[in-house]
């Protein structure tokens, strides 16, 4: 679903509509920075719930990235929204286990370069797997 405003896309969502043990993935929602706080999310989420509802969905699951107006909006939501027995909504805690696993991960592998023989393994791929370490950490520690 979108929205547009004279012509321009200024939010869209995306839910996948495969249910997998009574549970329908909100795959992404974006609102354009310039039209964030006129109610453009709301109305994509409540679609989203909608939809969710319609296509049998008992449960509705969001994963958020970590970034703070995401999680402001989110909290508001999620926390908030499912008062009158409607789906659940699973938020966070798969992805806090997955990141952190990752994090370990990229945090070995960035030491195993280092330590390498190869150039190639020490200058390119030693500050690739540091920068992923520090991204799946953050997520983790958020």
């Amino acid at each position: 679903m979108t929205i547009e405003e004279e012509g321009r896309i200024v939010g869209f969502m995306s839910l996948v509509k495969e249910l997998i043990s009574e549970r329908m993935i909100l795959d992404l929602i974006q609102v354009d920075k310039n039209f964030r706080g006129q109610g453009i999310g709301r109305i994509l989420w409540e679609k989203a719930v909608e939809e969710a509802r319609l296509n049998g969905a008992r449960e509705l699951y969001v994963s958020v990235c970590p970034s703070e107006e995401t999680i402001d909006f989110s909290n508001i939501l999620c926390n908030s929204y499912f008062t009158d027995g409607g789906p659940v909504v699973v938020f966070k805690k798969e992805t806090k286990i997955v990141c952190i696993v990752m994090a370990v991960y990229l945090s070995l592998n960035m030491v195993m370069n280092f330590g390498s023989k190869s150039k190639k393994e020490k200058c390119i791929m030693t500050p690739l797997s540091f920068v992923a370490a520090v991204c799946f950490w953050i997520t983790a520690l958020v």
